[in-house]
């Protein structure tokens, strides 16, 4: 799917998500692949952007690297995150929630939320 691209998404989205179908797959080494995906370059700001990053935090949960994992939810939140759900459910970031700068970053979440939806219902 990624290869064809029928979509014309961004070539560096491709590789990403490939990445991605990687690790869940188990298709090699995790921590070798977070590297990888983690050393790819930026895409511009967008909802691919923030989206990927959420990814990260998540991978980086999963093989126990909780300094990035914070690091990454952080970059996240610098990117305007504004997934309430994630924030709230996502049982993979569940060990994010003890630490002491979570509740700020899960507000400003909140925050953002609420300013989308009031965008979308008034």
């Amino acid at each position: 799917m990624y290869a064809a691209n029928a979509d014309h998404l961004p070539p560096a989205l491709c590789l990403l998500a490939r990445e991605i179908v990687a690790f869940g797959l188990e298709r090699d080494d995790r921590r070798a692949i977070l590297e990888r995906l983690l050393a790819h370059p930026s895409l511009p700001l967008s909802p691919h952007t923030r989206f990927i990053g959420e990814l990260q935090c998540e991978l980086a949960c999963v093989v126990g690297d909780l300094d990035r994992a914070r690091a990454l939810l952080m970059t996240a939140d610098e990117h305007t995150l504004i997934d309430w759900t994630w924030i709230e459910q996502c049982p993979l970031i569940a060990p994010l929630r003890s630490d002491p700068g979570f509740p700020a970053i899960r507000a400003r979440v909140r925050d953002r939320a609420d300013l989308v939806a009031q965008a979308l219902w008034d």
